[in-house]
C-alpha cells in the first residue's frame, strides 16, 4: 500500500470521523472503499496515444483487443 496526504473541509472530516466511529473501522478502510465505489461507477477514458505508434501493432481494427489486455488504469 502507498501512504497519500488528501485535505477535507471541516465538513468532511466530521462526517468521515462520523463513520470512523459508528461502523468501529479505520479512516483509511472508508476512504479506499469510498474511493473503490468512485472508480467502479467512472468510465475510463481510452489512452490518446492508441494507434499512434506502429510497433505496438495496434490500430483500429484491434484497440479493444490490445486494451483488454494490457490497459491498467493507474
Amino acid at each position: 500500500m502507498n501512504k497519500t496526504t488528501v485535505y477535507l473541509t471541516d465538513d468532511q472530516t466530521a462526517a468521515y470521523d462520523a463513520f470512523s466511529r459508528q461502523d468501529a473501522r479505520p479512516k483509511a478502510e472508508i476512504i479506499r472503499e469510498a474511493l473503490d465505489a468512485y472508480a467502479a461507477n467512472r468510465a475510463w477514458r481510452l489512452p490518446q496515444a492508441v494507434g499512434i505508434f506502429d510497433d505496438l501493432g495496434v490500430d483500429s481494427t484491434n484497440v479493444d483487443d490490445w486494451l483488454r489486455a494490457n490497459w491498467r488504469p493507474e
